[in-house]
């Protein structure tokens, strides 16, 4: 598999894929200073029991795809949620523009797809029209990653690139949003290159900036506060998951993934960080 990035799982049985199934956004082109990157990739949606391992199918959204049909090809898969009726977001943030300029256009639109749960079963099947009812955001500032917030269902993202022109944020996307297209302005701003981004069950909000060693929080009531590199078991905490372990009796926790540029094969971690009160 190339460039594993967001994944979820779907967590009811109304869609045609059966509860428990796991979704992973893989087959974009990673970044390679040196152009030796794969020649050809496979942007794509991979839907796999996680208890065999078996493939269940997968949803291609690379060129010739019903999605690219309706908007385009989709070149850097990243952040992928799952709401709790079966909605699938995924997150387009394209990374192999030719000029090292990062304010020279994008290869693809930067964007949030939305895919809702009675179109899983056309894409898997590659039905023509499967696509009809799939919508997005575009995102100028580019987007990385993608989750459902347990409070309304609603999908959060973050922005991540050098001249995102609100260095930052953090934006809600309502239906409203999917249905004009339109991003809204961002909830929070200036916090810097994000990545991964959670909503725990009283609402907070989490975003990580990977190359700071920071995760921002932001409760309901508007407190803000920051988890830093004292406080975090990792060096460049990139996506993370809100999760709630029964050791810690019903407070959150935050699973971590450390990517660790620049470390060898199995030098990575996965931490879990209790987050009590948040």
């Amino acid at each position: 598999l190339t460039t594993t990035l967001g994944c979820d799982v779907i967590r009811t049985g109304e869609t045609a894929l059966p509860r428990g199934t796991v979704l992973m956004a893989i087959g974009g082109k990673p970044v390679t200073r040196d152009g030796s990157g794969p020649a050809e990739a496979w942007p794509q949606v991979l839907a796999f029991d996680p208890a065999s391992g078996r493939i269940l199918g997968a949803i291609p959204l690379g060129a010739g795809s019903r999605i690219s049909e309706r908007f385009e090809a989709l070149e850097m898969p990243n952040g992928l949620a799952i709401d709790q009726a079966g909605n699938l977001y995924v997150t387009d943030c394209p990374h192999t523009n030719p000029d090292p300029d990062p304010a020279a256009p994008p290869p693809s639109s930067p964007a949030v797809y939305r895919i809702p749960a009675a179109a899983l079963g056309p894409l898997l099947r590659d039905e023509p029209g499967a696509a009809d009812a799939v919508t997005r955001v575009v995102m100028p500032g580019y987007v990385n990653g993608a989750t459902v917030s347990p409070v309304d269902g609603t999908c959060y993202t973050v922005s991540c690139s050098p001249v995102d022109p609100v260095n930052g944020g953090v934006y809600r996307l309502p239906p409203d949003a999917f249905a004009s297209g339109v991003q809204p302005p961002p909830l929070h701003r200036d916090l810097g290159q994000l990545d991964g981004v959670g909503v725990t069950r009283r609402g907070t909000v989490l975003a990580g900036t990977p190359l700071e060693n920071k995760i921002h929080a932001f409760t309901p009531d508007g407190e803000r506060g920051v988890i830093t590199g004292d406080g975090l078991p990792c060096r460049m905490p990139a996506d993370f998951n809100v999760v709630y372990p029964r050791c810690l009796d019903g407070e959150p926790a935050l699973l971590i993934t450390d990517i660790m540029v620049g470390t060898g094969p199995g030098e990575c971690t996965v931490s879990v960080l209790a987050i009590p009160g948040l």
